[in-house]
C-alpha cells in the first residue's frame, strides 16, 4: 500500500534569487524512489550547486557573515525535506542547524547545506520504498514522501533557554550585506514515535543557536 506518510511546507517571499535555487533543488529531487535500506544523501543526488544547472548568486550564511554564492537558499529545501523524514518516523543520519536561528523555520528542527559539507542525509529504515514528491508555488516549497505508514510522529519542544542577546556591529565594503540581529538561545525538540496511540520511542534534538549580529555596512572600502 503507498500512502502519504509525511508532508511538510515552509514559506518565503516570493521573486528573490534564492528562490530560484529552492525550485531548481525541487526539480532535481522530485520523483526520486529512496530503497529500503539506502541512505539518501541530497548533495550526493543534486552534486555541486553551478550555473549551467539553472543554480544563481544568492545569501548563504559563511563564517558568520551573509555571502552571496551559486545556490544560496538551498537550505531552505533541507530544513523542509527534514521535517518530512521528521515526520515521517525515518533515520535522520546528517543534519546540521543554521548557526543563526532563522525565524522562517521551526526552533530546533531546521537543516542547512553546503557543499560537499555539511550534507543532509537520512535512512529508510524501512521494509517500503519511500517516493519523493517536491513541489513548489512562489511562496512556498513542499516535500511529501509517499510509502507505507509505520508510526503515528508528535513533535514536542522546550522554552527557549540560556538566552543570549546579540551585538551590535559595523563594516565597510562592497561585499558586506546588513544583518539584523538575532537572539542566540538553546532548545530541545523531542520526535515521539506512537503507534495505536501508544509511544514506543522518544528521539530528542539538543540544538544551540549563536547570536546573530546587528550588521550595519558603512559605506568606503
Amino acid at each position: 500500500m503507498t500512502e502519504k506518510v509525511s508532508s511538510f511546507t515552509t514559506q518565503y517571499p516570493c521573486c528573490a534569487p534564492r528562490v530560484t535555487n529552492i525550485h531548481r533543488i525541487a526539480e532535481i529531487v522530485d520523483g526520486y524512489v529512496v530503497k529500503p535500506g539506502e541512505t539518501f544523501s541530497l548533495n550526493g543526488l543534486v552534486g555541486k550547486r553551478d550555473k549551467a544547472r539553472g543554480f544563481v548568486e544568492a545569501p548563504m550564511i559563511l563564517n558568520g557573515r551573509f555571502v552571496n554564492d551559486v545556490g544560496g537558499g538551498v537550505s531552505q529545501f533541507a530544513t523542509t525535506m527534514f521535517n518530512a523524514v521528521f515526520f515521517g518516523g525515518f533515520e535522520d543520519v546528517q543534519h546540521t542547524p543554521h548557526s543563526y536561528y532563522i525565524s522562517r523555520y521551526p526552533a530546533g528542527r531546521e537543516s542547512t547545506v553546503s557543499f560537499p559539507q555539511p550534507d543532509f542525509r537520512w535512512r529508510n529504515d524501512s521494509p517500503y520504498g519511500v517516493l519523493i514528491k517536491a513541489s513548489y508555488t512562489d511562496t512556498s516549497v513542499t516535500v511529501q514522501f509517499w510509502s507505507t505508514k509505520r508510526f503515528d510522529i508528535e513533535s514536542q519542544s522546550s522554552e527557549r533557554y540560556d538566552v543570549k542577546s546579540f551585538p551590535t556591529l559595523s563594516e565597510s565594503g562592497e561585499k558586506c550585506i546588513p544583518m539584523d540581529g538575532v537572539e542566540g538561545f538553546s532548545i530541545d525538540v523531542w520526535r515521539v514515535f506512537k503507534k495505536d496511540g501508544q509511544v514506543v520511542r522518544r528521539q530528542k534534538f539538543h540544538t544551540v543557536y549563536t547570536p546573530e549580529p546587528r550588521l550595519t555596512c558603512r559605506p568606503g572600502a
